[in-house]
């Protein structure tokens, strides 16, 4: 599968957007031997699978500073065992600030669609890891959900083909919509921080700050997750232009808010944080979390 990732996008079909200018290099065909065609999992139009990010429509300085992350050793997965994310890390290294302004301001010109569609249920299809993805085992039955995200295509054949067309279904316990509802609109009875600070009251983000609405919720567990692992400092600032603290808890670091503060050694920048705050989290993280499935695909739970 990794072999895979080093092919092109092919550029007429793929990319065969009416009226879109061709995507730049970077995202088209990469650049060997290790930067991979952004297309190619994100897909042409940026939509992403629940194995990766959804870059359609992100700003692009969010996305630029993602890659500066990777660059600067800032960003690492919390599951370094889990396929795409590691890649991710191998990219993001290999990447030049040119190729990621390049392919951030490309997927930023798309609109985000909305293609995941969220079904909550006490019971799903048994399942099994092929291509990085949950698929239903056929003539496999159902099984109890439990505290599980069980995220599925639903068209398998097209979205073998990296359709990017294709969209998927999330299967979530049930009440799991309205307690997240809860957790977003009040921080969980003041528990955290409300999701509209940062992300804009209809989380489609603000300035700088991505939009998750409707966006995997796969993708978006792993980064609450995994805030141990991002070094970059970010500062919580409220409209009023005060600093909130800390968000999340503790806070997932792929974004503190719609400053940065980053700490600098000679003016280059360096993770800093606290060994009592990261084991905090990962003791946190390892009571939600459990092992990777077989192909590097990690089931999540919800709290």
């Amino acid at each position: 599968m990794v072999e895979h990732l080093r092919n092109t996008v092919d550029r007429d079909t793929g990319f065969g957007h009416a009226g879109r200018a061709r995507p730049p290099q970077v995202v088209a065909n990469g650049r060997a031997p290790d930067v991979r065609a952004c297309g190619f999992c994100h897909l042409p139009n940026g939509q992403g699978r629940p194995e990766n990010a959804s870059v359609a429509g992100q700003p692009a300085a969010y996305l630029v500073q993602q890659m500066r992350d990777y660059r600067n050793g800032l960003r690492r997965s919390g599951e370094p065992r889990m396929g795409p994310p590691r890649l991710m890390v191998t990219i993001g290294m290999a990447a030049t600030e040119d190729e990621a302004r390049a392919a951030a301001e490309y997927f930023s010109s798309f609109a985000f669609r909305p293609w995941i569609r969220v079904v909550e249920t006490d019971m799903v299809p048994v399942t099994r890891v092929q291509g990085w993805m949950h698929v239903p085992v056929e003539g496999g039955g159902m099984e109890p959900i439990g505290t599980r995200i069980i995220e599925t295509p639903e068209e398998l054949e097209r979205v073998e083909i990296r359709d990017s067309e294709a969209g998927f279904l999330a299967y979530v316990p049930t009440g799991a919509v309205a307690r997240g509802e809860t957790l977003v609109t009040t921080g969980g009875n003041g528990r955290t921080v409300v999701c509209a600070v940062c992300h804009g009251p209809d989380l489609r983000g603000l300035g700088p700050v991505p939009a998750i609405a409707g966006r995997s919720p796969s993708y978006g567990a792993r980064q609450l997750y995994e805030p141990a692992d991002r070094g970059a400092e970010w500062r919580v600032v409220r409209p009023d232009g005060r600093g909130c603290g800390e968000p999340h808890g503790g806070g997932h670091r792929e974004h503190r808010g719609v400053h940065r503060e980053p700490r600098t050694v000679d003016g280059a920048e360096r993770r800093s944080s606290s060994s009592a705050s990261v084991a905090e989290t990962r003791s946190r993280t390892r009571r939600h979390r459990v092992d990777p499935l077989p192909g590097n695909v990690t089931r999540w739970r919800i709290s």
